[in-house]
């Protein structure tokens, strides 16, 4: 399936992002949101960069992303800052990341080339802000023939 991938999408309502790793699918990759300690949105890759293992299956600890299987723990950006089985530094390890905003009481995700991500092309949803008084209906509407038509079938 094709996507348009250099847009903005809604990814989640900001209530919905915590310190708890939440799995997603966006656009057909799996993308695990979380927050650090500073409130910053981490959008990663849902596969832990060394076995492929989903991120959102480990915990938020420190700030950081761990992964459940071998304990890696990476930044919002997808860094590895913590390898417990190598002396060296372990930001040689990075997952990928992608960019996201805070806006109109929802996380915004960018998909496509991060160079090309414009958080002023969000579209303007603040009228669905939580300061806002609105009632959102949704209408059903049925056709039907004129002629055979039974409730029962």
């Amino acid at each position: 399936m094709t996507f348009i991938r250099n847009a903005w999408y809604a990814a989640a309502r900001i209530d919905e992002v915590s310190e708890v790793p939440l799995a997603r699918t966006y656009l057909g990759l799996p993308v695990v949101l979380f927050r650090n300690f500073d409130g910053e949105i981490g959008a990663l890759l849902d596969a832990c960069p060394h076995r492929g293992v989903p991120l959102s299956l480990g915990e938020v600890r420190d700030g950081l992303i761990r992964c459940h299987y071998h304990a890696m723990m990476f930044d919002v950006g997808g860094v590895c800052r913590f390898n417990p089985h190598v002396k060296g530094p372990p930001d040689r390890l990075r997952g990928r990341s992608f960019p996201t905003v805070e806006r109109h009481d929802f996380v915004w995700i960018w998909m496509g080339d991060e160079a090309l991500a414009d958080p002023t092309q969000i579209v303007d949803y603040s009228l669905f802000g939580p300061q806002s008084d609105y009632t959102m209906a949704t209408a059903i509407c049925v056709s039907r023939p004129t002629t055979g038509w039974s409730s029962t079938t």
